[in-house]
């Protein structure tokens, strides 16, 4: 021991460890508080090139949860439901009760239940309503029509008085033209851009149109000499029209379809079909109409002029819709009292595309995409066109008319109130 003590080296050791221990515990501390805070020293920074990197692939996954989330709500994305979404629903204008919800008035018909911007809407015997997804009234207006009537499309309606002279045209924001005819109205029609026409009863004719412009100014007439017109479509562009009407002649029915351009005196066209009284005339494409009748339907290529028409072969016509640019859908009875319906399919190219064989009693069709939806016996369904059964869900024992909005929804009408059927 005395050795180690006079020992100069052993001396300089021990003072240079002693120096050196306050040092490395502050190393070994900083250390520790490091490791607390999930720091390393190995890994404390990354690089110029690593975070690049990771910004790509950040942006690279948000851009994937983007499409995957427009591809999955594409049907609600459109720039019309946006708009409407940021006025009403983000404004708070769209809050209710949610459906059901009760009839304004007493009365809706099946004819006067529609959709204005995908969104129900009716016409009762006192008022034209246009409800929200929550059934909040996002259009709430009185009639005064002892008979109205709406047709809609897309984004605008025509309401008229049938057998009087009132008529009015809007949107859901607000009442866009409020007029009277000088003679009784017979039917009317309007299209997606506010193009609109009215047919009156006319002295010395037995009908006549009249074409406003969406500024409401007069842009054509035609007078109807020889047959009562009960169907009217106006064309997307404007410039046409397709006209239906009859003739009773010798105890049997004579009908027909006009095909008018507002730059012309003279019709385009006259298709006539015997024992056929047809119920609508309807575009299902600018160059395609399609006209339902009692015993048949004709489909016109107003392009090349050509008429296809498909017998009913004494099967019974139930129900039918006629849609731009989805086509039409007939229901069709294999039996005196309406079940067993078949439903034939027409594309917008006006080809039948397929027969779908049910056994329902089928009383309500409606359009969507590439989709049919029926009402039979309090039931709704969903059938892809190309015949197979989609889906399935309870309409109410009093449902009259279906409209199906989505893959998923479809709203009902009963004697007093809209319902939404979900087929979740």
């Amino acid at each position: 021991m005395a050795v180690e003590k006079n020992n100069p080296k052993a001396k300089r050791n021990s003072k240079r460890q002693q120096k050196s221990l306050p040092g490395f515990s502050r190393r070994i501390a900083d250390k520790e508080n490091d490791l607390q805070n999930g720091k390393s020293n190995n890994n404390s920074k990354l690089s110029k090139h690593q975070v690049k990197i990771v910004r790509r692939v950040v942006c690279i996954l948000l851009a994937c949860m983007t499409l995957v989330f427009v591809w999955a709500n594409r049907e609600s994305l459109t720039p019309e439901k946006i708009s409407n979404w940021f006025h009403y629903d983000l404004m708070g204008k769209a809050n209710g009760n949610g459906f059901p919800a009760q009839i304004v008035g007493t009365k809706v018909s099946p004819g006067n239940f529609t959709t204005l911007s995908g969104y129900p809407a009716y016409a009762s015997d006192t008022s034209f309503l246009v409800l929200s997804e929550h059934a909040g009234e996002l259009a709430d207006r009185q009639l005064s029509y002892s008979d109205p009537m709406i047709k809609s499309n897309d984004k605008r309606a025509i309401i008229y008085n049938c057998g009087g002279t009132g008529f009015q045209t809007e949107s859901i924001d607000n009442t866009l033209y409020k007029g009277t005819t000088s003679q009784k109205i017979q039917t009317a029609d309007i299209n997606s851009e506010g193009v609109y026409g009215i047919v009156t009863e006319a002295s010395g004719f037995y009908s006549k149109l009249f074409v406003y412009g969406k500024d409401n100014t007069l842009k054509y007439t035609y007078s109807f000499s020889d047959y009562y017109m009960d169907s009217i479509s106006i064309n997307s562009d404007g410039k046409t029209a397709v006209a239906s009407g009859f003739f009773s002649k010798n105890g049997d029915i004579d009908s027909v379809v006009y095909l008018l351009n507002f730059q012309s005196a003279n019709p385009s066209a006259v298709y006539h079909t015997d024992n056929n009284f047809i119920y609508q005339v309807k575009y299902v494409s600018d160059h395609v109409a399609v006209a339902v009748g009692d015993n048949s339907v004709d489909i016109i290529d107003t392009k090349s002029g050509s008429v296809s028409k498909t017998s009913y072969n004494s099967k019974l016509l139930t129900a039918y819709d006629i849609s731009y640019n989805n086509g039409a859908a007939i229901s069709l009875s294999r039996s005196a009292d309406g079940r067993a319906c078949d439903i034939m399919y027409i594309d917008n190219d006006g080809q039948v595309q397929n027969t779908i064989n049910t056994n329902l009693k089928i009383t309500s069709l409606s359009l969507y995409d590439n989709k049919v939806g029926v009402i039979a016996s309090g039931k709704a369904y969903i059938y892809m066109q190309s015949g197979s059964q989609m889906a399935e869900s309870n309409a109410g024992v009093d449902a009259t008319k279906g409209i199906l909005v989505s893959s998923k929804l479809m709203y009902v009408l009963g004697i007093s109130e809209v319902r939404a059927v979900s087929f979740e």
